[in-house]
């Protein structure tokens, strides 16, 4: 769905925000499509943008800041929005979040209102189910969101999609113990639905000027699960990451 204008301000209720640029385009959820939002749309939407004034650099920051070449004020602010800093590279701050490894915290300047940088969404899940509690009122049924932004794979050039949070949707399905095309036992597998949702619906979104921040995505009735979801359910932690894992044993 595209938009006339970009969001430059924030709005007072993103839910009830999202359901009336929905109205306006013409474009109405069905029961049981999945609507799948820009994590940097809702994010400016909730006031999430920064500037440099009013932040205070810790010790930490600065001295990471000096070696990254980085803003210290920025790095702060990606040190506070990380779980764990892992390192620089390139000038890029590389941290984890609840959703995976990301560049600057997911703290982002490119299409970002008057030269500021937009934070990530607080709270994305519980946003996620605002969402979805009006677009059901739209679509008369129950509807899925997923709230995607984009990511770069080790070892992959360009961008993919990623789910920074979902509702209404299965996440995340455990496949283990169900056979292969061989009768062969799956030991390790989960199906990351929300993640092959968000990665799709951004071939349409795109990443520069599409002013295309939504996409309804069809085809998908039976992931639907008319339910709240937690940040638990796709995040593991480095001990558990295979290849987080493969790195510490082979340093060790």
């Amino acid at each position: 769905m595209r938009v006339r204008e970009p969001l430059t301000t924030a709005v007072g209720d993103v839910g009830s925000h999202v359901a009336s640029q929905l109205l306006e385009s013409g474009v109405m959820p069905r029961p049981r499509t999945v609507l799948v939002i820009s994590s940097k749309y809702v994010a400016i939407a909730q006031g999430r943008r920064y500037g440099p004034e009013g932040t205070i650099a810790m010790e930490d920051a600065v001295r990471i800041a000096g070696a990254a070449g980085q803003q210290p004020e920025f790095v702060e602010l990606a040190l506070r929005e990380s779980l764990v800093f892992l390192g620089h590279a390139l000038g890029i701050i590389i941290t984890a979040r609840r959703e995976g490894v990301t560049p600057n915290s997911s703290i982002d300047r490119s299409n970002a209102p008057g030269g500021v940088a937009v934070l990530p969404p607080a709270r994305p899940f519980q946003t996620a189910d605002e969402i979805r509690w009006k677009l059901e009122g739209l679509a008369g049924g129950p509807v899925g969101v997923v709230i995607a932004d984009s990511r770069v794979l080790p070892l992959r050039r360009g961008t993919v999609g990623v789910a920074v949070a979902y509702s209404g949707i299965e996440g995340v399905v455990d496949e283990r113990g169900a056979p292969d095309i061989f009768g062969r036992r799956l030991r390790h597998t989960y199906r990351a639905i929300a993640d092959e949702v968000a990665s799709a619906a951004e071939i349409v979104m795109g990443e520069s000027g599409e002013m295309t921040p939504m996409a309804l995505v069809e085809g998908l009735e039976d992931r639907i699960d008319g339910a709240s979801h937690r940040p638990d359910e796709t995040y593991v932690s480095p001990s558990e990451c295979l290849y987080f894992r493969a790195f510490a044993e082979a340093g060790g």
